[in-house]
């Protein structure tokens, strides 16, 4: 279902629905919320003009699997400055999770904010009580963790890419990506740093735009819907790596090396470069994927093309 018709749904749902909400039936709209990290999930702003929440929601089977997860731990996310979930919400063959809305505002990246963050990135992984409910086997090495997020998603991206490539895409670029993915591939599975085995709970999706901000006081860290087993290190090149203000991966390393170990620190160089490729790959499936939002289509294509542009000539710039 398009962003359009299910916003219709989710009006109507909380309309029949806005006494549990303290909300005035015949006010209630929901406007659809324009997530730049793409269009897996579907978030609303429901409102009677007094009071408002955030509707966040996922279609798929694996998508709401993901928020279900999130909605099981979310009294034990909420020590690591997740936003309070209000409740779980089921319309329209969609489901998810519904919020306050929250103070703040994405930040530019800083020491205060990495100084902020680093402790509560080192309390998670040594969350171990959190640990047992993610754990799902035994510890698979920080290798194989690559190879089933980076490298199967720049795989996935580019299998749809080379099927509908965007008009400013030739076969050229589409080989030189499949290329960099398998160069990329191989220095990872070379590299004794990720021999480590991993056994600890990450964020799985920690960029700068999962950070809603106020003050060092007041924070919110969003989107837990990838909390899983992981790679710290990981988490740690998302948080300093390319942001729509600055492309560049792996800033502000010294302020987070205290939350990391010498192996993890020892993979940051391939993990920064696997943000910035992902930074190059994503935002062609996001232009194929953004008739999903007929109401955004322009503006979102006309992002996604500049954003893949510009992070292509810091990648090439950087990793001739």
């Amino acid at each position: 279902m398009d962003t359009r018709r299910l916003g219709d749904v989710v009006r109507d749902h909380f309309r029949e629905h806005a006494a549990a909400y303290a909300l005035a039936a015949d006010g209630v709209e929901a406007t659809y919320v324009l997530n730049w990290g793409g269009f897996v999930n579907h978030s609303y702003r429901i409102t009677d003009g007094r009071r408002s929440y955030h509707l966040k929601l996922g279609e798929a089977d694996e998508q709401r699997g993901a928020l279900a997860r999130w909605y099981r731990l979310r009294d034990r996310v909420a020590r690591y400055h997740a936003p309070p979930v209000v409740d779980w919400v089921d319309v329209g063959g969609a489901a998810g999770l519904l919020f306050e809305v929250v103070p703040g505002a994405v930040p530019r990246l800083s020491a205060q904010v990495v100084d902020a963050l680093v402790p509560v990135l080192a309390a998670l992984q040594a969350d171990e009580w959190l640990g047992d409910e993610l754990r799902l086997g035994e510890p698979r090495a920080a290798r194989e963790s690559y190879l089933a997020s980076f490298h199967e998603r720049f795989t996935e991206d580019l299998r749809g890419i080379a099927a509908s490539p965007p008009p400013f895409v030739g076969p050229s670029l589409v080989q030189w990506m499949h290329d960099e993915s398998d160069r990329l591939r191989r220095a990872i599975e070379s590299h004794e740093a990720f021999d480590e085995p991993l056994d600890t709970p990450v964020h799985g999706d920690l960029w700068l735009n999962n950070i809603h901000w106020v003050d060092a006081g007041e924070w919110y860290v969003l989107d837990w819907d990838d909390l899983r087993i992981g790679d710290p290190a990981a988490d740690v090149a998302a948080l300093l790596g390319p942001s729509a203000t600055d492309l560049r991966p792996l800033k502000l390393v010294e302020h987070a090396i205290p939350a990391l170990t010498p192996a993890q620190r020892a993979r940051l160089p391939l993990l920064g470069r696997a943000t910035l490729l992902d930074w190059v790959i994503d935002p062609l499936s996001d232009w194929i994927d953004a008739h999903a939002a007929p109401q955004h289509l322009e503006e979102v294509r006309a992002q996604k093309e500049r954003t893949h542009r510009e992070a292509l000539a810091c990648y090439r710039t950087r990793h001739r």
